[in-house]
């Protein structure tokens, strides 16, 4: 991944291209006659970002399944081949791009492990906007107009208008942070896939307040001054249920646990699916600091979620969670 800034008059521009070494590195290599190769690239100034401004378009037509043609781990098990060309134009308290996402699936012909290609974002146009202080509140405004084409599946268009307001309040050794927001989304879809109901739409508010303590007090550290912090945290989230059965997943997926999510509102990544919440999250956190650098020399955390109401919402084929809890993370 490579991000050019470059200036024409007062404005500036951003253009990203994301370049995948594992296919660059399958396309330099000797030929074997074991296989037929006929490999291209399209655009191979994506190898060099200082040659243009060009988004990355590279293409393999084939994938040797034992990854000799791979360096590494990661390389061989690589299974989809991004193209992905984004432009972007940057103010200070708002933003544009449009972006353009193709995949190719790097896989012998075997129908017996298929392998599902992603959707194509063809192409993608956001609009944001935000406001940093504004009487002690914080704004963002997000806009997004997508095309989704598949070759197999329903394809169709969606739009975002997603609003959102926080105002936080921070004291030495405290904070609180209400946020409330409302998201729009409307389909344009394949009245084949959806008759009668080609133009859905759904609307929701999400709300939700963080807050937590900071206590501290003076430790040693390997002979050393130290401060050592206790820093409980809850996080409450609420959104109303709405059935959403009628929508398409372009992209969403269930989110991995992990500590950062635990203090997300929505169990879905993603925008085709918005979960309905009544869920707090409570959390323990202490650090070792360095007294006199402040420089933080170790950090223990444990979190756990629970959730107060069934879940209701629910990809494809996904079986509802009854659990009252998530595991313990530590």
């Amino acid at each position: 991944m490579w991000t050019h800034l470059f200036r024409l008059g007062q404005h500036t521009f951003e253009v990203t291209a994301n370049c995948q070494a594992a296919a660059l590195r399958m396309l330099r290599q000797q030929y074997d006659p074991n296989y037929e190769q006929k490999c291209f690239v399209l655009n191979q100034r994506c190898a060099c970002p200082r040659s243009g401004h060009q988004p990355d378009h590279v293409r393999t037509s084939f994938y040797d399944r034992r990854g000799r043609y791979s360096g590494t781990v990661v390389d061989t098990s690589q299974k989809v081949l991004l193209q992905d060309g984004y432009v972007g134009y940057n103010q200070p308290y708002w933003n544009a791009a449009v972006r353009v996402s193709k995949n190719q699936i790097l896989q012998d012909p075997d129908p017996s492990q298929p392998i599902a290609k992603p959707y194509e974002r063809v192409p993608q146009v956001t609009v944001n906007g935000y406001v940093a202080d504004w009487r002690g509140f914080e704004a963002v405004t997000a806009l997004e107009g997508t095309r989704f084409e598949h070759p197999t599946l329903e394809t169709g268009n969606r739009y975002i208008a997603d609003v959102r307001a926080a105002y936080p309040i921070l004291a030495p050794g405290w904070f609180i942070v209400p946020r409330a927001r409302v998201s729009s989304t409307a389909y344009d879809l394949d009245p084949a896939f959806h008759p009668g109901d080609s133009s859905a739409t759904r609307t929701l508010p999400i709300l939700s307040l963080d807050t937590g303590l900071i206590f501290e007090r003076d430790v040693g550290w390997f002979g050393r001054a130290a401060q050592q912090t206790l820093e409980p945290r809850l996080f409450y989230a609420y959104i109303p249920y709405r059935n959403q059965d009628n929508l398409p997943n372009f992209d969403s997926a269930l989110a991995g646990l992990n500590y950062a999510q635990l203090f997300t509102e929505n169990i879905y990544s993603g925008s085709d699916r918005i979960s309905n919440a009544n869920q707090l999250t409570a959390a323990l956190t202490t650090r070792i600091l360095d007294a006199e650098t402040g420089a933080e020399r170790l950090r223990a955390a444990i979190a756990q979620r629970y959730y107060f109401t069934d879940q209701l919402v629910t990809l494809p084929a996904q079986i509802p969670t009854s659990n009252t809890s998530t595991d313990v993370l530590a």
